[in-house]
């Protein structure tokens, strides 16, 4: 096809051309007959003349022919990363320097087609997803490898600085220290939580969620503890929130903000259900699944914060790709994801192995070391999700496999989607009410 404004500018060059071409002719032949030699006059008027049409003819030809990009796009295999606009067919491609016109070659035979138009351009512009993955293990060595990899030196620089590592909050710091406290009771958890009036409302809200059923009006911290959530669930609760906070989001939109409560919010309560599921000889500790899928991506938020002049990119190619897995996309961008980032940072904040472990191997079914069972969970509760129609992620096949390595059984599992499916009108209302 060809660009409308080289179409336009190619059309004015000619028609420039034979305008004054036609001018030219009948100018001398009223001034001489074509018999007779050209006088001098004449003469300098042609070689104007030509001067002028001969670039016109050419640069207009040159606009037709040379400005022409065709475009070829194969989007039947649902293992491509496929780039969505324009400006990302500018970025992954390269620009020739003779023929300023594009070619976009999936996996078809690109030499073939190049053949066929002269000096194109021929590039990828899809990535098989096989070689989008990461290793599971090189977190710290990907990460300078990132910082490495990005040559401006301002983003260097706020490489340099982010990853130095933003602060824990306060009443983080706060809650987790109580955590390892065995003395710790209802009133030290109710303390440690009002300290942050914000906090204590948003942990007041959720447990006066329809979801929960709670008998009465839940008034207090020590209200959600005692009569609805507990105090593990309402520890690990405050947590979450508490990180959820921790930074800037000035590079997200308040949509996104809303998809990643969304996300969490949804996670957190598929995981409560199955866990509740699990027989107890074999049932990971609660909070700290809970907490795993309040914080599932929370690599999400720390993208943004690090790499904010990438994270736009990130969220286009991910909406435009809801077939391939975030990390995919982001490891393809940026050379680290996420989940990487995340786990690396609440691993220098002292978090629960069973957090990090989960939130670092949610996406690697191959993982079979410590605490695989929270990162399990995760991938499982993400699944029934896209499964279900929640969220912007393709479903998938879920097998026996999958179910059968966390003690459940598919008859729970479905019970389980179900109970959430039903009662996602107020599962959103609770995640509404996070952003605050």
């Amino acid at each position: 096809m060809t660009h409308p404004a080289d179409t336009t500018r190619a059309t004015v060059y000619l028609l420039s051309a034979v305008v004054v071409a036609f001018f030219t002719w009948r100018k001398l032949s009223k001034d001489q007959p074509i018999n007779e030699q050209p006088k001098s006059g004449g003469m300098a008027y042609r070689m104007a003349a030509l001067v002028f049409v001969i670039p016109m003819i050419l640069i207009g030809v040159g606009n037709l022919a040379g400005s022409t990009y065709s475009v070829v796009v194969k989007r039947s295999n649902p293992d491509l990363l496929l780039g969505n606009t324009r400006s990302e067919l500018q970025q992954n491609m390269p620009r020739s320097k003779t023929a300023p016109f594009w070619v976009m070659i999936s996996e078809k035979a690109p030499e073939d087609f190049a053949n066929i138009i002269r000096s194109a351009t021929t590039g990828n512009f899809t990535v098989p997803a096989p070689e989008l993955s990461s290793d599971p293990n090189g977190d710290e060595k990907a990460i300078l490898n990132s910082v490495q990899k990005f040559t401006e030196l301002r983003v260097k620089q706020r490489l340099s600085e982010t990853l130095e590592l933003p602060p824990l909050p306060e009443s983080a710091q706060r809650i987790i220290k109580l955590r390892a406290d065995p003395n710790a009771d209802i009133n030290d958890l109710t303390d440690v939580v009002e300290i942050d009036p914000s906090l204590a409302a948003q942990v007041v809200s959720w447990a006066a969620s329809p979801y929960y059923s709670a008998p009465g009006k839940i008034r207090s911290v020590h209200d959600a503890i005692v009569r609805v959530l507990g105090f593990d669930m309402v520890l690990n609760l405050a947590l979450g929130l508490a990180l959820g906070k921790s930074l800037s989001m000035s590079a997200i939109k308040p949509s996104q903000i809303d998809q990643y409560w969304r996300s969490s919010v949804y996670t957190a309560a598929v995981i409560e259900g199955l866990v509740g599921k699990i027989p107890r000889d074999s049932r990971p500790t609660f909070g700290m699944a809970y907490l795993s899928g309040l914080l599932n991506n929370f690599g999400y938020l720390i993208l943004a914060e690090v790499f904010p002049p990438y994270f736009e990119s990130v969220s286009r190619l991910t909406s435009g790709n809801p077939h391939i897995p975030n990390a995919a996309i982001e490891q393809h961008l940026i050379g680290i994801t996420g989940n990487q980032i995340a786990s690396w940072l609440l691993d220098n904040w002292n978090m629960p192995e069973e957090v990090v472990t989960a939130l670092r191997q949610q996406n690697n079914l191959q993982y079979d070391g410590e605490y695989k069972e929270y990162a399990k969970l995760i991938h499982l509760a993400k699944g029934l999700l896209a499964n279900a129609g929640i969220g912007d992620s393709y479903g998938r096949n879920i097998d026996d496999v999958e179910i059968e390595a966390l003690n459940l059984t598919r008859g729970a599992v479905t019970e389980v989607i179900e109970n959430i499916v039903e009662a996602s009108d107020d599962l959103d209302s609770i995640a509404e009410k996070m952003r605050g």
